[in-house]
């Protein structure tokens, strides 16, 4: 049985057990035009090998003309370790496999959903969206989300590494942050902070 969904929120399925070959690209619109919000965001992958499918998958959204989601597909809902069930307020895995995000993500006119196959073997992608109304302000935001990897990081000497630098206005909500170690004299132990606005000490220090 299908989820009930809240008054004026639809669900729309954009591809459906679609086969990407290698370099191939889809992109389709979203189904309503705005000012409305995309709630909701699901996608299901069928592959050989689900973690590099997971990674080659990009995904890229456009709100109003301006692209300012890119990033792989899984990593996209915080599945950089592999199809692993779990869940938090705006992100999670299903037992299922099924990869879900609860992301508002508005826009004024036209939102566009791609997704660009980057590796060597064919995938299967299922992507859904729900949307819902929304009422576009002058304190409305597009949502962004993007991706940076390092390879082969030296643990010695220690160093910080900087996984975010953002300018402007906005509302900073996370990262997920994934390290695959392939060494034993470190398992990657160290300090998260925050700086904003030039301050001498981080305002954020964590663990």
């Amino acid at each position: 049985e299908a989820e009930k969904l809240p008054v004026g929120y639809r669900r729309t399925t954009l591809f459906d057990d679609l086969e990407l070959a290698p370099g191939a690209t889809v992109s389709k619109p979203a189904p309503r035009r705005g000012p409305v919000a995309l709630a909701g965001l699901t996608a299901e992958v069928k592959a050989d090998q689900p973690l590099p499918a997971l990674r080659a998958l990009v995904l890229g959204i456009d709100f109003d003309g301006h692209p300012t989601v890119a990033c792989p597909l899984g990593d996209f809902f915080g599945a950089g370790p592999g199809v692993t069930p779990y869940a938090s307020l705006p992100l999670g895995i299903d037992a299922d496999g099924t990869l879900w995000s609860n992301w508002v993500m508005p826009y004024r006119e036209l939102a566009t959903v791609t997704v660009h196959n980057a590796g060597s073997k064919p995938v299967h992608v299922r992507v859904t969206v729900v949307d819902r109304p929304y009422t576009w302000t002058d304190q409305s935001m597009y949502f962004h989300a993007g991706w940076a990897v390092e390879h082969d990081y030296p643990t010695r000497p220690f160093t910080d590494w900087n996984y975010v630098t953002a300018h402007g206005k906005g509302v900073y909500a996370g990262s997920a942050f994934t390290i695959a170690n392939h060494g034993k004299a470190s398992w990657g132990e160290g300090d998260e902070r925050i700086d904003a606005d030039g301050e001498t000490s981080p305002s954020h220090f964590g663990t």
